[in-house]
């Protein structure tokens, strides 16, 4: 048997698998057709991370998948029992 630092990574790599992210596109006229066909989309990092080669975590709740250049899509991490998002972000200049 491991030791409990050992169990307590375990537990925690374990969540992290579970762990489900929803993509959320702009959905502009400047969104493209690539970014619309992901936008709702829910994946599991493992899904994240063989899809968007060019991942950038900007905090424990939010990547940014740069699908392509100036891509302004993200990726939110989704709590337990949540079925949607409150809000969509809104593209600069038009809040």
């Amino acid at each position: 048997m491991g030791s409990p630092q050992e169990a307590v990574c375990i537990v925690l790599a374990v969540q992290e698998a579970m762990q489900i992210w929803r993509y959320v596109a702009i959905g502009d006229t400047k969104t493209c057709e690539q970014c619309n066909r992901y936008d709702g989309a829910r994946m599991t990092r493992r899904e994240i991370y063989a899809t968007f080669p060019y991942l950038e975590k900007q905090s424990e709740l939010v990547w940014l998948p740069h699908v392509h250049p100036n891509c302004r899509c993200e990726l939110w991490l989704e709590e337990e029992g949540e079925k949607e998002y409150p809000f969509k972000p809104v593209p600069a200049g038009e809040d």
